[in-house]
């Protein structure tokens, strides 16, 4: 779930736009919980063109699910941020 979301959010949902995934269990999750992403980019580009992100899942109203969240992805679209 989380890294199509950050693959929708900068990669143009292409899986060839992403070339590293990783990310810490820290909650379990139950069937119907509301998943929350939040995503944002270093700035960091890599020789190959791959800019990283950095992301966490929060269940909504509660605990963080995945934490230490990062993954590489070659930019082809974004998403604004909702303040």
């Amino acid at each position: 779930m989380a890294a199509n979301a950050v693959l929708k959010a900068f990669g143009a949902s292409k899986p060839e736009n992403l070339k590293a995934f990783q990310a810490r269990f820290a909650a379990p999750v139950k069937p119907g919980d509301k998943l929350i992403t939040e995503m944002w980019r270093t700035g960091e580009v890599d020789g190959d063109g791959f800019e990283e992100i950095r992301f966490i899942v929060r269940v909504d109203g509660g605990k963080t699910v995945l934490t230490n969240g990062r993954a590489l992805v070659k930019m082809e679209g974004s998403v604004r941020a909702k303040l």
